[in-house]
């Protein structure tokens, strides 16, 4: 059965390794989408190399440069940016797994709305559970999302 994933964080190293599988298991994955804050250059990398449909960058100013990079290449990733953008692409109806490893808080809110919606997700976040525990967790049981730390 095939996987529709989005990676919160896939510049950093929990990041890239999930790739690392991906790469490995391609009949068994579709990435939607992958995240970043800033990284650029990393992140074209990773769009040549696998086309999600979607790419964000929280940073404005490094999502635009992306943009120019990436138009002259024709890809058909489109980019996004800002914070509610990547929230958005962890709640898409098309994504059956979310892998959490934006690192910080910063992976709190994406993470706690996609187990709103459901979804499996991987969690190499864990200040998902220390900052917020509780309510994490009651979110998950009430959703019937499945938790993978």
């Amino acid at each position: 059965m095939r996987q529709t994933i989005t990676i919160l964080g896939s510049t950093g190293s929990i990041g890239k390794n999930t790739l690392n599988v991906i790469r490995q298991h391609r009949e068994q994955f579709d990435l939607f989408a992958i995240t970043a804050y800033r990284q650029v250059d990393v992140l074209l990398r990773q769009i040549q190399e696998f086309e999600p449909k979607y790419a964000v960058l929280v940073d404005p100013i490094a999502a635009s440069l992306l943009e120019k990079k990436l138009k002259p290449l024709a890809y058909k990733t489109e980019v996004l940016s800002g914070e509610n953008a990547v929230i958005d692409v962890a709640c898409h109806d098309s994504v059956d797994t979310l892998m959490a490893a934006i690192v910080g808080v910063a992976g709190l809110r994406p993470t706690y709305e996609a187990a709103k919606t459901g979804k499996r997700i991987l969690l190499a976040n864990k200040e998902t559970l220390v900052a917020s525990g509780a309510l994490f967790m009651e979110q998950v049981h009430a959703s019937g999302a499945q938790l993978i730390p």
